[in-house]
């Protein structure tokens, strides 16, 4: 009995760290330049606690109110997307233009962001009244992080192509991921779920992969950015060749 006691305990807590490990090994593998990207690691590993604890149907309190741990969770991813969006606006700063024209970077903005107004109308409607304005404030934080990553895809040259490409390949698996979460759990009996409706632990097992994924090319993609100073060198050498 002690035995059983005692799984009972700390398996859970084993499982809550194993589903943490990976943004944390991933913040500390990060490159000091990216500082960014670490500070949305981060925020991800704390997301992932706050989910796993709600998944165990725990809750906290502020200030002897309580809050669900899906709100901390949410909170968490949110700072997270801010800071992906705001390393990718920062990469793209300091990449190689393309020139891409003004139409074409407003053309840019259309794709996430539409897909995200229809993908998150649909979820809000189901999500309970209390929670639809922090999963509408959600919606919008990774439809802008997807944006900055498809801007920023299109906007750099050959040279700057593989961070980009990995940037946007990962903001497309995170939407790929939270959608799948959220139609799991605000929509489960929704015919757009891509697999079936009783096999909650098939959705469960993507929305783990495609998450990982997606901070896996997020966190590479930081690896190869180069810094400004690292493109002026670059720029000086290839003038130095062309002399």
């Amino acid at each position: 009995m002690l035995l059983a006691d005692n799984l009972k305990t700390y398996v859970p807590l084993l499982l809550i760290a194993i589903k943490c490990l990976p943004a944390l090994l991933l913040a500390y593998a990060t490159p000091r330049r990216a500082r960014i990207t670490t500070v949305a690691l981060i925020a991800c590993a704390l997301g992932d606690l706050a989910l796993a604890i709600d998944d165990l149907g725990d809750s906290t309190t502020c200030g002897g109110v309580p809050v669900p741990c899906f709100l901390l969770g949410l909170g968490a991813f949110l700072i997270g997307h801010g800071a992906f969006a705001a390393a990718v606006v920062l990469a793209s700063h300091n990449a190689k233009d393309a020139k891409l024209s003004a139409i074409g970077r407003t053309l840019t903005n259309v794709p996430w962001s539409v897909l995200g107004a229809v993908l998150g109308a649909y979820i809000v409607n189901h999500a309970p009244k209390d929670l639809q304005g922090p999963v509408s404030l959600y919606c919008g934080a990774i439809s802008l992080m997807a944006t900055c990553a498809l801007r920023y895809h299109a906007s750099v040259t050959k040279a700057d192509a593989i961070p980009a490409r990995l940037a946007h390949a990962g903001a497309a698996f995170f939407v790929l991921s939270d959608t799948i979460l959220g139609l799991d759990r605000f929509v489960p009996d929704s015919p757009y779920l891509p697999f079936a409706q009783s096999n909650r632990d098939a959705r469960r097992l993507w929305i783990m992969l495609t998450y990982y994924g997606a901070i896996f090319l997020l966190a590479e993609s930081a690896r190869y950015v180069r810094t400004a100073g690292a493109n002026a060198t670059a720029g000086a050498a290839a003038a130095k060749k062309q002399q």
